[in-house]
């Protein structure tokens, strides 16, 4: 659009973010708890233990950027879930990267408020109280160095925020924890922590990548 005389700006919207929740209703597309519920790939699930389960495939059939189209477009047509798909999204048309390239994990949501804390709630209370109390100790003391804007806080208060949780998770879950484990438990412990510090530097560089997508089209 034009500024000034002889002047203009472009605006390229690289992608979408945001929970679960709003993502469903930005893309039109079914929610986490239904088949069909990954935004990049076609995994079905199956419903067990009153949930829905998606268990690792070792052959991923991804959603193209032509089956993603197409597919939202049949579901708008025939007013019917295709593959999780509920219809079209005005995201189609705005987005100079196009959809599922375009939608950005919620890193906060997903991994920290959602899945971390799951993980260590349900370890915190497998562990007799008394334990348990120590944990919260350590946790309410642990120094760390004046940068650290969050410091940790004890599990039994409740509500943390997930600042708090990835300083816990990167730094103090492991130490503080690992001694109350089973040796297996730990080791999973252990991949968690290293999954997500490898998986946080590889997603930077890979929404870093989708800036030269719109470099290259807006030069073209």
């Amino acid at each position: 659009f034009s500024i000034r005389k002889n002047e203009k700006w472009y605006v390229y919207f690289l992608g979408l973010i945001g929970d679960c929740p709003a993502i469903k209703l930005a893309l039109n597309h079914i929610g986490n708890n239904g088949y069909y519920s990954c935004w990049f790939c076609k995994i079905r699930g199956i419903h067990t233990a009153n949930k829905r389960q998606y268990y690792y495939q070792e052959v991923f059939n991804m959603r193209s950027i032509n089956s993603y189209r197409n597919e939202s477009k049949e579901a708008e047509v025939k007013h019917e879930n295709v593959n999780g798909h509920l219809g079209l999204s005005f995201f189609h048309e705005l987005l100079d990267i196009a959809l599922p390239h375009s939608i950005l994990m919620d890193y906060m949501h997903i991994t920290l408020l959602r899945h971390t804390r799951c993980v260590v709630l349900q370890m915190y209370t497998s562990i007799v109280p008394k334990k348990r109390s120590q944990i919260d100790d350590q946790l309410k003391f642990q120094q760390f160095p004046h940068t650290f804007n969050r410091k940790l806080k004890p599990i039994k208060s409740g509500h943390i925020k997930a600042s708090e949780i990835k300083n816990l998770l990167f730094y103090a879950l492991l130490p503080i924890f690992y001694q109350h484990l089973q040796v297996d438990k730990a080791a999973h412990v252990a991949l968690l922590v290293c999954a997500i510090r490898v998986s946080s530097f590889t997603s930077c560089n890979y929404y870093f990548s989708l800036c030269n997508l719109v470099t290259d089209a807006s030069s073209s």
